[in-house]
C-alpha cells in the first residue's frame, strides 16, 4: 500500500479553551522532522479567528472580523480552484495578519481525503497552523450559501496566490529535538481497523467505546517524542480522523504527519 504524506499539522484542543493554550507548528515538507515550537495562539484582543468548516455541500471559510465565504461542492467534489481562491482571500484579510493560526472542523459524511486536501491549501496560503476541532467550538459561525463564491469547477488552476505580509508577536521558539525518523509511530486507520506499527488496537466502530487506542498510545516505547505519523484510507470519515486526533491530543502527541493513501 502506498501512502502520500500531505502535510504536519497539531492538533488543537477540542474546545474552546483552547484558545490560551500553547500550540505547535506544522511542517508542509513531510521530510524534515516534525516542528516542536510553541508559538501562542492569537490573543483574541489583537487578532481575529479564522474558522474553515467542510460539509458534503461545500467549505465554510470565514474569521471572527464578519468575512464569511462558501465554496459549494462540484457534483460533491470539491471545488479546487475557488477554495484556493477563497483561501488566498482569506490569508490576505488584514484582521489575520498578526496570525498563522485556523480552525478546521468537519461534519459526517465529509472523507478524510477532503480533510487533507483542505489542510494542504490552508498550508500552502500561509496558515500552517491548523487545528482540528468540533464544529461546535468553532469560533467563527458556518457562511450560508448566498455568501458563496462563483463556481470554478470548470478551471484547471487558480491565480498564484501573494506571499503574506505578517506582524507577528514576538515568539519563543524551542529547540527542536532530536527524532530518529524511523522511531516515529506510526497508526493506520480504515473503516474496519486500527493499527500501531501493524499491531491491531481495536476496530475502528469502537472509537467512542474503547480507551483501547489510548492505552496503546500511552504505552509505546517512543511515547515521550509526542510524535505520530497517521495514515488513513481515503473513504474514512473525517469525523472518525477528528476522534483519533482527540485522543493523540490527550495522549500528548501534539506533533502529528497527516498521511493520505494515494488514489490508484
Amino acid at each position: 500500500m502506498r501512502w502520500l504524506v500531505i502535510a504536519a499539522v497539531l492538533l488543537a484542543a477540542c474546545r474552546r479553551e483552547r484558545r490560551h493554550a500553547a500550540s505547535q507548528s506544522p511542517t508542509p515538507n513531510p521530510t524534515r522532522e516534525p516542528k516542536v515550537t510553541t508559538p501562542p495562539l492569537p490573543d483574541s484582543g489583537a487578532c481575529a479567528y479564522a474558522s474553515v468548516l467542510l460539509t458534503p455541500e461545500g467549505i465554510s471559510l470565514g474569521t471572527s472580523a464578519d468575512h464569511h465565504r462558501f465554496v459549494a461542492s462540484c457534483a460533491g467534489a470539491i471545488d479546487r480552484v475557488a477554495l484556493d481562491e477563497a483561501a488566498c482571500e482569506l490569508a490576505q484579510r488584514p484582521e489575520l495578519a498578526c496570525t498563522e493560526s485556523v480552525e478546521l472542523a468537519a461534519r459526517g459524511g465529509v472523507p478524510y481525503a477532503d480533510l487533507v486536501t483542505v489542510m494542504d491549501r490552508l498550508v500552502s496560503v500561509g496558515l500552517p497552523d491548523v487545528g482540528l476541532a468540533d464544529e461546535g467550538s468553532l469560533s467563527v459561525a458556518a457562511a450560508s450559501k448566498d455568501q458563496r463564491v462563483p463556481a470554478r469547477c470548470d478551471q484547471a488552476t487558480a491565480a498564484p496566490c501573494p506571499v503574506r505580509k505578517l506582524k507577528l508577536p514576538n515568539r519563543v521558539t524551542l529547540p527542536a529535538p532530536q527524532i530518529d525518523p524511523a522511531s516515529i509511530p506510526i497508526l493506520t486507520v480504515d473503516r474496519d481497523r486500527i493499527v500501531l506499527d501493524r499491531q491491531l488496537v481495536m476496530q475502528t466502530r469502537d472509537l467512542g467505546t474503547s480507551a483501547a487506542l489510548e492505552q496503546a498510545l500511552l504505552a509505546h516505547p517512543m511515547a515521550a517524542q509526542g510524535s505520530v505519523i497517521l495514515q488513513v484510507d481515503r473513504s474514512v470519515d473525517a469525523q472518525s480522523v477528528n476522534a483519533i486526533t482527540k485522543i493523540l491530543y490527550l495522549a500528548r502527541y501534539h506533533s502529528i504527519q497527516f498521511a493520505v493513501q494515494r488514489a490508484p
